[in-house]
């Protein structure tokens, strides 16, 4: 009964537990499952994300071959909103 009574929490809460983890990059609009897996194998987390210079940022997009997603969709202003600055 408990397992059942856990798996049946509310939608809120999964999404205020996800909201949480400060590694969800996903939690970035363009970012999806794959493109996290490469940015945490890069050592990323949402506060090296919020603290990248556009340059930084601009290279990080070149490395990738992201032809200008980082920019285009504000990863940089997105992550600060999200690690709290």
């Amino acid at each position: 009964p408990v397992a059942v009574a856990a798996s049946k929490a509310a939608p809120a809460a999964k999404v205020a537990a996800r909201t949480a983890s400060s590694d969800d990059l996903k939690l970035i609009s363009g970012i999806g499952p794959k493109l996290e897996q490469m940015l945490q194998k890069r050592g990323l987390s949402l506060a090296a994300i919020a603290a990248l210079s556009d340059a930084d940022a601009a290279k990080l997009d070149a490395d990738l071959g992201l032809d200008g997603r980082i920019a285009r969709d504000g990863w940089v202003a997105q992550a600060k909103k999200l690690a709290g600055g």
